[in-house]
This record gives C-alpha cells, structure tokens and sequence, in this order.
C-alpha cells in the first residue's frame, strides 16, 4: 500500500506550521485535507477543512506556547484526505474519507522537522479527545430508511457550528470502509443526507465550536452516539422466510388456541387490582429478541403467549415468569377489527420464537406497525390464524409463538362480562436460575443468540472487522 507525505516544520519564530506536499494521482487523489489538532495544554482542539489548493501553503497552528517550557507543546495532529459530494439534503456539501495519517508531537518536536506518512487505509476509530464540555445528541429514525442528529445546538450562541464525524462500523467482507465528514453553521437538526444500510452499526462524533479567523473550528465541547439502524422490509421479509423455513424443517402442524394466555407473579396482580383498577396498562417494549427490530424502544403493548404443549395441546405447566397466568378468549383480542404483523425471529439459546404485533384498526400504534412491520393476513398466515374470524384459532406448533397486544387490557370487566371463559390457573415457578433470567428478559430484554444461523441475518453472520 503506497503512503505520501505531509511535512510539519518550525516556522517563524515559536509556532509551528504544517506545509503540504501532495502528488495528486490515483489513488490518492482527494480534494481537501482534514485536519485536527489536540493541544492538551490549551485543553482544546482545533479541527480545519483545508481545499487541496490551499494545502500546498504554510499552515499556522493556533495554540500559545507553554510558559513553562517557552516550547509549543501540541499533542496530536492528523490529516484525512477527502473527497467531496453534493449534498443535495442540506445543500452544500459533504465529504468521504480516503486517506489518514497522524503523529505525536511534543515541546521538543516544534524545534524539528517531521514526514507525516498517510495511507489509503481509513479502518480506525475517530479520535476520542476531551473537550472542555461534553453534550447529548439524539438520533431520529423516519421510516423507511432516513435519519437525522438532533439536539445539536447549545441555543446560547448564534455563531455556533458543528462538524459531524460520521462512521459505519464494517463487518469483514464489506467492499469498502465508509466514514464521512459533514459541516453545518447553525440549526438544531441535521439530516443525514443518504439513506443508510439496515441492521448496521454506525458511530457518530459531534464537535461543536466557534469558527476562527483562518476558517478553523475551535472546538468548546463535544458529543458521540452509537446506534444501531432498524431492519428494513428487506430484512424483515429475510426473518419471515427463515421462520417459514425452520418451520418447514421440523414439519408443519398446527393445533387449535382458544385462549392467549400472560404468566406473571401474583404480585403483580394484585398490584393491578389494588392501584389500576383491575387494568393491565401497556408497558414500552424492551430490547429483547433481534437488535435491529423497529419495536424496540419505540411501541408499548403486552406480551401474550399463544405457544401450546404439542403433546397435552395445552400451556406449558411450568413457567420461569410467574406462579399465575390469566387465560383470555382469543376472539375477545383478535378480531375483523384488529390487524397482525409479523415482527421478528430469534432465540435466546436453542429454542425459536417469534414475535407477532396484534393491533387495533386505525390506531396509532397500528400506523407505526404499518410503516415498519410485515402485515399478515390474519386468516392465512404460517404462524397464527383466525379462520373465517371463528372462536377458535389455530397456532404452529414448529415454533413459541408470542403475541405483542398494544393494548391495555381491562382484566376486572373481562371477568365481570365473561366469567366462564376468562379465567386464572395456578403455574409451577421454573428453577431459580430460569426465574433470574426470565426477570432480565421482562426488564431489560436478551438480544438473539449471536452466530446462530437458523434465525440470524445473513449479513449478521459475518463477524466484526
């Protein structure tokens, strides 16, 4: 891999300066430098978009020198060559990172003259510096696959700008390492100006500074996310596909469910009866299940099982999540009134699950499903059923199958209008170790086994680089 230069000398006097000496030809060709400079003296960095044009000249540094050693004493500096795009979002422009290259310097090595080696490798991280305050950014999804940064102004200063460090974290066997530079003077949003790929890691790094004379950004604090984007249709219909398979594998049967049924400790119940007025309210989803799933964080409901015994065709007797468990009716919950999506595949050590979303007509949790879920038919489906919207439906027994009703559910009229068929049974409490985890589970919520190739994305498979 061929590497070119970047030379920093001593010029005029106590500062030191940077002097670019660049041979514009593939693949090395870019059409601007930049450049950061941590000064941990002056507790501060200075981050500067220079043009290829304007590179070739002497560049001063900005930083005083320290009293005590009457020596500049910078720290790091690094260069990224980049090329530009048009960003047609924002307006402007954006740039991708081709080149990096860095080196320490310390008081003595402003008496000196240093080659900075730069190589067409990017795969390292952002540098990490400590500005003189840090602040909170937000990521914001609209579906189907666009995302902004927000919170990005401090609402104090009117010349404030920012420069965005933007990076994928590639898995191997990706073509490229992608990592992107964008500027914006002032606002409080940014819109990332493509469209990302799904069930992808990216890191962000927001610097936000006042710009100096030279056109510089002196950096006053600084922030950084990671976030993980969701699965978009094309993932999801590759989960469906493999539930449909690995149930296809095992043979299809389905057998007959009359009633969902919730497994809780009689703790909660009593808590329910007791300070909600016999309401079960929706709770936010957790985290469990595939980590790229658009339910995360971001829809409340109540997790229902619809899962039988293939043997006794009844609910398992045992049950890690509680001694007690409330039976309702099937036709009470899903109805012509009611719409069913298919939301994700995953397991936890061998056995698979899926999660189904059971929601209400026109209601906003069934706008949100719609524009991010698979919408099944709910009289033919390979996972649930409600043939001709009859009281009985029909689950398959290839797989657990979990329904995420986003609903509260009133369980003191139920059983004032239907005490025959909603009903409570006693459940046999699962080992103390099963019981730990099941309260992780219900709080937190487990991500899907890694590495497993049943449920996995295929492009999940692939360890990090």
């Amino acid at each position: 891999m061929g590497k070119k230069n970047v030379t920093l000398r001593r010029h005029h006097g106590r500062n030191v300066t940077l002097q670019f000496s660049w041979p514009n030809t593939k693949p090395f060709y870019v059409d601007a430098f930049l450049l950061i400079v941590n000064c941990p003296y002056a507790k501060r960095s200075l981050y500067q978009v220079l043009d290829v044009d304007s590179a070739y000249s002497i560049y001063d540094l900005p930083f005083e020198h320290s009293p005590a050693t009457s020596t500049i004493s910078i720290g790091e500096v690094i260069v990224y060559g980049l090329r530009r795009f048009v960003d047609s979002t924002n307006g402007g422009w954006f740039f991708g990172i081709k080149t990096f290259g860095n080196i320490e310097l310390g008081p003595e090595s402003a008496q000196k003259e240093f080659n900075m080696k730069l190589a067409t490798t990017t795969k390292n991280e952002f540098p990490k510096f400590r500005e003189e305050t840090t602040f909170e950014i937000d990521n914001v999804f609209f579906p189907p696959s666009a995302y902004s940064l927000a919170n990005l102004s401090s609402r104090n200063r009117k010349r404030e700008s920012v420069i965005i460090l933007f990076e994928e974290v590639i898995r191997q066997g990706a073509p490229e390492y992608k990592k992107f530079v964008f500027i914006q003077h002032g606002g409080d949003i940014f819109h990332i100006p493509f469209q990302l790929e799904a069930a992808t890691d990216y890191r962000v790094r927001v610097k936000r500074g006042t710009i100096t004379k030279n056109g510089g950004f002196l950096i006053t604090a600084s922030a950084h996310v990671s976030f993980q984007t969701y699965m978009s249709f094309v993932e999801l219909e590759e989960l469906f596909h493999k539930a449909v398979n690995h149930i296809v594998g095992k043979g299809i049967r389905v057998v007959p469910l009359t009633h969902f049924y919730r497994t809780k400790p009689s703790a909660y119940f009593d808590n329910i009866r007791k300070n909600y007025g016999g309401v079960m309210k929706k709770y936010i989803k957790n985290l469990g299940g595939d980590q790229a799933s658009s339910l995360n964080r971001n829809i409340k409901g109540l997790f229902f099982s619809a899962h039988l015994d293939s043997s006794t065709l009844a609910p398992p007797p045992h049950s890690p999540y509680g001694d007690q468990r409330i039976h309702i009716p099937v036709y009470l919950m899903m109805g012509k009134d009611t719409n069913l999506y298919f939301a994700d595949f995953y397991c936890h050590y061998h056995v698979h699950r899926v999660t189904l979303v059971l929601t209400h007509q026109y209601s906003q949790s069934d706008f949100f499903c719609k524009q991010r879920l698979l919408q099944l038919n709910i009289q033919y489906n390979p996972f649930l059923t409600l043939p001709n919207f009859e009281n009985c439906a029909h689950v398959t027994a290839g797989l657990k199958v979990e329904v995420f009703y986003t609903e509260d559910v009133d369980i003191a009229s139920l059983l004032w209008f239907f005490p025959s068929s909603v009903y409570f049974t006693k459940v046999q409490m699962g080992k103390q170790n099963d019981m730990k985890k099941a309260v992780i589970i219900t709080r937190i919520g487990f991500n899907k086994r890694e590495g497993c190739t049943v449920c996995n994305l295929n492009k999940r498979l692939k360890p990090l680089a």
